[in-house]
């Protein structure tokens, strides 16, 4: 029981370390769905300002049917970025646990290894 809490932990810490190793990855692409929103949301907007020209009011939901795919692939790399800064996201204090804990997580897995050598080789 104690050992599946521990392998829990150490499996955790494993996960985390795999991020924080692409962390500069995950930030790359963080950066190209920002820059990916804000030409949408320009596009968007002038949209918009010109619909508001042409009748003097805001367009509603069926006035953006020919923006319709834009306004989806809007909505996408929102829901994109809060993911990417949410996996993205380890404190500083996080990424000191994480290289502590590797080390613990290493010595873990080869005395586990060693264990099992030796129960096998009985």
């Amino acid at each position: 029981m104690i050992a599946d809490r521990q392998l829990l932990k150490y499996f955790e810490v494993y996960t985390n370390f795999k991020i924080f190793l692409r962390r500069p990855v995950l930030l790359e692409h963080l950066r190209e769905a920002k820059a990916d929103k804000r030409r949408l949301r320009k596009a968007l907007r002038e949209f918009e300002e010109q619909f508001f020209k042409q009748t003097g009011r805001s367009p509603q939901k069926e006035d953006r049917i020919p923006m319709a795919e834009e306004y989806s692939e809007y909505k996408h790399t929102k829901a994109k970025i809060r993911k990417l800064c949410r996996t993205a996201a380890l404190s500083q204090e996080e990424q000191e646990r994480v290289k502590v804990a590797l080390g613990t997580l290493v010595g873990c897995f080869i005395s586990l290894l060693s264990s099992v050598l030796q129960t096998t080789s009985c």
